[in-house]
């Protein structure tokens, strides 16, 4: 068990989306390799430190399976997507939703290997303050970042439920359905040390491929 450290913040778990079929990269993106380490394990590793609860929401058993090999000695928790016709970040999120025990919740996708604690640590400060039902990273050019947001476990629960309701899949549909939800320019963030790797995400394998290349 997983003594509770100074440096976790209260009532905040983490979602961290490793589903779907990785159809644009070719093979199971989870598991590709960055410096020696599988992307996952990137982004597990950054944040762990962070959270009360890692959450991983998965596609079937083969992947349970694998990611569970990964975080054998990590207080983690591997769980298994609805099985429909379409996988979709927002199904992933709402499998997490569903076994959140915090009042918080930080989603973040399996891709993205530089996600940064000091931007997590921002988005929280600002959630408390400002006591919204979710706060979104968001760039000049209106492009959101809800797979690097903090939201509201309960309303995102019942607004996940609601755009699935609709056949909406999108994360864009979730944040329709919640009351309150403030966009943090991503300006914001970079004042304050965050680097823009922090949103660099993997679609193809020349995106690996290019941040190998800058570690070399």
């Amino acid at each position: 068990m997983r003594t509770r450290s100074s440096s976790i913040l209260k009532n905040l778990s983490c979602a961290v989306l490793a589903g779907g079929e990785s159809s644009r990269f070719g093979s199971y993106k989870a598991l590709a390799p960055l410096n020696g380490k599988p992307l996952i394990v990137h982004v597990v590793s950054r944040l762990k430190t962070l959270m009360e609860d890692i959450l991983i929401s998965v596609s079937n058993e083969a992947q349970k399976r694998v990611i569970g090999q990964l975080f054998r000695e990590e207080n983690v928790k591997i769980l298994i997507d609805p099985q429909l016709e379409v996988h979709a970040p927002l199904i992933g999120f709402y499998t997490c939703l569903k076994h959140c025990s915090t009042s918080l919740i930080f989603v973040v996708a399996c891709d993205m290997p530089y996600v940064s604690p000091i931007a997590v640590r921002i988005l929280y400060r600002e959630m408390l303050s400002r006591q919204v039902d979710a706060i979104v990273p968001m760039w000049s050019n209106g492009m959101i970042e809800p797979l690097h947001a903090i939201y509201s476990s309960e309303k995102a629960l019942r607004a996940a439920k609601e755009a699935i309701k609709r056949r909406r899949l999108d994360m864009r549909a979730l944040l329709e359905e919640l009351s309150a939800v403030y966009y943090i320019p991503v300006n914001v963030l970079f004042q304050e040390g965050v680097s823009p790797m922090t949103f660099y995400n993997i679609n193809y394998p020349r995106d690996l491929q290019r941040l190998s290349s800058l570690n070399n």
